[in-house]
């Protein structure tokens, strides 16, 4: 019988010489995998500066807006306005919580408000500098209000710029609200009607920056709109809207006053209808070349633009301007979804697509919004300034596929052999330096600080009806159209803008209504009735089978 050889003892590890080797190396594990979340620390902070710091950085900073109204975005021509503003504009807020039933509604007015004001400050390079004000600390509100020359607000917005000082308040201003019904029996809780805080607030810095106030000259005596008369066919909503925009209005009649309008920075010829004197426009050219500006609008009607005279004296300019009217085709209103032809064919939709890129109209472009244009002439580049010192270029054009030059007498039908479809100009600009002949006498010259001259041209003078202005025709922004006119000849490029678009609006051209309407006439049924059919068809292929008996 073998011995049974003894049970092997448990291992205890290496010789006792080596049994510090275990610990040192559990130790050097410890110590570098305390290292490391050190230096990952280390680096986490470092990031956390370093994204920052970029964060802080206008040009780096983006941001998404998923809503389906972008609610969450400024408008492209605010963020254009802000990012040229001339100087550091203060918006001081003044805010406490609404009493009921309207408490939780103007906390979220005010929040969106604040993130609103942020997103502006941002965009303008931190040329706007939001101060929130606390209502409860009333020794520093009162301080306050003395600085701004301001009593007795609270729950609104306050712009400011030096002594320009503008108040927006929270209700019917920063936003509409519904007091809703408090009767049980037809109870109706409070709701937000609108928020309209970014047009409002973009106003009054509008206001607030619009600094030296330009003289604008409206000639008359020759049947021209009257800018202070009140009528379909007058310039009366202009006359307002640019005084309110920072503009001096005049009128002068060259057949009665003696001597051209000291200090005018413009001149607007504005739909006439007789002659024009050939010693007027003779001070009128006088006045560009001398780095004026002028604004030319002929009547829409060719027996007054004949007799006006316009059409030769623009030629001199390199501006051809014709006697038809542009047409456009539009949809059948009784739905049928056929393009027609009728009075309606000299109102005009222009889309962005069928704009250049020119300061005037590039807020258009970028918020994607129309012009309305209406009883336009074709306004036609002949040439270029002389000497290569300027450039005269279109703004907007017709439909090239579907628009044509209605020729007297205004029909309002095409006629293929004589009436080509294309796309024509409706309105041109053009900008170009001082001929050398318009140099300054004796060292001085009472125009040196318009050292360029500006022209701008439009189709027709009905752009400027106050009809059309206050119909804005949709989404054609014809007064916006305007102002930037008038800004720009006055290089007053920063306050070129469109108002706030309404987010529910979504207008189609001419050419995509047809297609609409087939889609909604015929394309959906038949679309509907071949997926029942393919749903059916699949349910019976993969529907129980029947068991034999």
């Amino acid at each position: 019988m073998s011995a049974i050889p003894p049970n092997p003892s448990p291992e205890r590890g290496p010789a006792s010489g080596s049994r510090r080797g275990p610990r040192a190396s559990g130790g050097r594990t410890r110590f570098w995998m305390g290292s490391q979340v050190a230096l990952s620390v280390v680096l986490a902070a470092a990031a956390v500066v370093v994204i920052n710091a970029l964060v802080a950085r206008p040009g780096l900073r983006l941001r998404w807006d998923l809503t389906a109204k972008e609610v969450n975005s400024l408008d492209p021509a605010t963020e254009r306005v802000l990012r040229q503003l001339p100087g550091e504009v203060t918006v001081d807020v003044f805010f406490r919580a609404l009493p009921q039933p309207l408490t939780q509604l103007s906390s979220q007015v005010q929040a969106r408000t604040l993130a609103l004001l942020e997103r502006m400050a941002s965009v303008s390079s931190d040329r706007i500098v939001v101060r929130q004000n606390d209502l409860n600390d009333y020794v520093a509100i009162q301080q306050r209000l003395q600085d701004l020359r301001l009593r007795g607000l609270e729950n609104c917005v306050v712009v400011s710029k030096g002594d320009q000082v503008q108040v927006v308040r929270e209700r019917g201003q920063l936003a509409q609200f519904d007091l809703g019904n408090p009767n049980p029996d037809a109870y109706r809780p409070p709701a937000l009607r609108a928020f309209e805080a970014e047009k409002h607030l973009l106003e009054a810095i509008l206001s607030v920056t619009r600094g030296e106030r330009p003289k604008v000259v409206f000639t008359s005596g020759h049947g021209e709109a009257d800018p202070f008369e009140t009528g379909p066919e007058t310039a009366g909503v202009l006359e307002s809207a640019l005084r309110k925009d920072g503009f001096v209005i005049e009128t002068w009649n060259p057949l009665e006053e003696d001597g051209f309008p000291e200090d005018a920075f413009l001149v607007a010829v504005v739909g006439p209808r007789d002659r024009m004197a050939d010693s007027t426009l003779a001070q009128l050219d006088r006045f560009v070349e001398a780095g004026g500006r002028l604004l030319v609008a002929p009547h829409p009607d060719a027996e007054p633009l004949r007799a006006s005279g316009l059409i030769p004296w623009m030629s001199r300019y390199g501006l051809e301007i014709s006697e038809g009217t542009v047409m456009e085709p539009y949809a059948d209103p009784t739905g049928t979804g056929a393009l027609i032809t009728g009075p309606r064919s000299e109102f005009l939709l222009v889309h962005p697509n069928h704009m250049k890129r020119h300061e005037i109209v590039q807020p258009f472009i970028d918020s994607g919004r129309a012009i309305a244009a209406v009883r336009s002439h074709a306004v036609r580049v002949a040439r270029q300034p002389e000497g290569g010192l300027g450039l005269t270029m279109p703004l907007i054009s017709s439909n090239p596929r579907i628009s044509w030059l209605d020729t007297a007498p205004i029909d309002y039908r095409h006629e293929a052999e004589l009436e080509t479809i294309r796309g024509y100009d409706l309105a041109a600009v053009s900008e170009y330096g001082p001929s050398n002949e318009s140099g300054t006498e004796g060292g001085t010259d009472q125009h040196l600080e318009k050292v360029r001259s500006r022209i701008v041209v439009l189709g027709s003078s009905a752009f400027l009806y106050s009809v059309m202005l206050e119909s804005q025709g949709g989404q054609g922004s014809s007064l916006d159209f305007a102002l930037n006119a008038f800004n720009w000849l006055v290089d007053r490029e920063w306050r070129v803008n469109v108002s706030a678009k309404d987010p529910d609006l979504r207008l189609l051209s001419a050419e995509q209504i047809p297609w609409v309407s087939r889609w909604a006439v015929w394309g959906m049924p038949l679309f509907c009735l071949l997926l029942g059919v393919g749903i059916a068809y699949s349910r019976g292929r993969g529907g129980p089978r029947r068991q034999s008996a």
